[in-house]
């Protein structure tokens, strides 16, 4: 933040820190397609993701790597589904 901070005119503005939280966000936006941070003057319709700390590959990391759920025998949901209900399915 500190090398944007560098790029902004002087005198600072007073919201400062605010604007180039936004301009962060923005970016993490636009590059991932994934809600960053909170609009002012809009509203997403869903939740939005606190990226506060840390670098941007380590929190998309952690919010990805959830273990798959796996069913009875071993099999995922979706190939469960699949294997019962599927176009070669005959019964």
């Amino acid at each position: 933040m500190q090398l944007l901070s560098l790029k902004l005119p002087n005198p600072k503005p007073q919201n400062e820190i605010e604007m180039l939280n936004g301009s962060i966000n923005l970016a993490a936006r636009l590059l991932l397609m994934m809600g960053f941070g909170s609009f002012q003057f809009g509203f997403s319709g869903q939740q939005q993701l606190v990226w506060d700390h840390g670098s941007l590959k380590t929190f998309i990391r952690d919010y990805f790597d959830v273990p798959p759920a796996l069913g009875s025998e071993g099999e995922a949901p979706e190939d469960i589904q699949r294997t019962q209900s599927g176009p070669n399915c005959r019964g």
